[in-house]
This record gives C-alpha cells, sequence and structure tokens, in this order.
C-alpha cells in the first residue's frame, strides 16, 4: 500500500508543478529562458543590451527578455518578448509576438504556442488553437488564467519598414497568464 501511495504521488507531483507556470519563482523561469537564448531588449538610446532583470526583495521582480525569430521573407524580421512580474498584486508572465510581415504568422504563432507551453505548461485547447491563429480568447484551468490579444497595427508594415529597421508592425499578439483569482 505504501509503494502504491508513493508511486502515485511520484507521478502526480511532476504533472501538478508542470501545470502551475508560479509553482517555481520567476527567476527559475527566467534563468532558463536565458539559457535557451533570450536576451535582453536592446536600449533603443544606447544600441546596448539593457537590463533584463529588476529585483527588489519583498516588493517587486520583473524580468523583461526578447528573442528574434528567422523572417520568411527579406522584410523585418519577427520577434517575442517575454515580461515575467510578481509585486504585492500577484504574479504575471506576459509573452508577446510582433510580426512585421503576413508570410511570418504561422511560424510566429507557432513559436508563440510552444512557449506559453513551455513556460505554463498545458495550455486549454481554446487558448492554443487561439495563439496559432493569432484569435482573442479566453480560459481559466488547472488555477491559471489565459487570455489571448491580438492588435492588428499597420497593414503594410512588411513593404514599408526595410530589413534590419525599426517601424510600426502588422500586428502584436499577447498571452498573459497569470493566477486565476
Amino acid at each position: 500500500m505504501r509503494r502504491l501511495l508513493l508511486l502515485s504521488l511520484v507521478l502526480v507531483l511532476p504533472l501538478t508543478a508542470a501545470a502551475d507556470p508560479f509553482a517555481k519563482p520567476l527567476q527559475k523561469a527566467c534563468a532558463q529562458l536565458r539559457s535557451d537564448g533570450w536576451t535582453a531588449p536592446i536600449d533603443l538610446y544606447t544600441n546596448k543590451p539593457g537590463k533584463a532583470e529588476v529585483d527588489v526583495p519583498g516588493a517587486m521582480y520583473m524580468c523583461t527578455l526578447t528573442r528574434a525569430l528567422k523572417p520568411a521573407g527579406s522584410g523585418h524580421a519577427p520577434d517575442l518578448q517575454a515580461l515575467l512580474s510578481k509585486a504585492s498584486d500577484g504574479a504575471s508572465i506576459i509573452l508577446s509576438a510582433d510580426i512585421w510581415c503576413a508570410a511570418d504568422r504561422t511560424a510566429t504563432f507557432e513559436a508563440l504556442a510552444k512557449q506559453v507551453e513551455h513556460l505554463a505548461g498545458s495550455l486549454p485547447e481554446p487558448i492554443a488553437t487561439a495563439i496559432r491563429a493569432g484569435k482573442a480568447a479566453r480560459a481559466t484551468a488547472n488555477g491559471v488564467s489565459f487570455e489571448v490579444t491580438p492588435v492588428e497595427v499597420d497593414a503594410g508594415a512588411c513593404e514599408s519598414v526595410p530589413a534590419g529597421q525599426l517601424g510600426p508592425v502588422l500586428m502584436k499578439v499577447d498571452v498573459e497568464v497569470k493566477p486565476a483569482k
């Protein structure tokens, strides 16, 4: 009987931990993203990497990272951003994708979905589908709230923004993950 109970705990505890992205400190999630190749965003004034983490012990923590993706064509490359934060009002993870060219939509949506799954564990089916389609959705599962928010910005962004230059995006998709209230 003890072995059965122990085996049950060994099998169930990892599944529970994987389903809750807030079970481990956000600092560890930030370190994992950095080891996966994510970097601090470039400071637009100095053109050098900024500071990825801000930690005021007992008050707040914030990690801001970015990752460039390969473009499908010659336009500005799509990218992903991550904002992991915790303050007195709670914790949240926001993953975003910026897309300049329509040809980059499918691959960027897929990269965003995989990254959200990597940080949050399994996703509710409506959220996974919404991310991969670039559509709005809300869902709660296992005590975690998910919200997908797409924003169409400039339909001509690919033609008007040369590779390597910054301009308005075609669209932006944000996925917010936070503990359910």
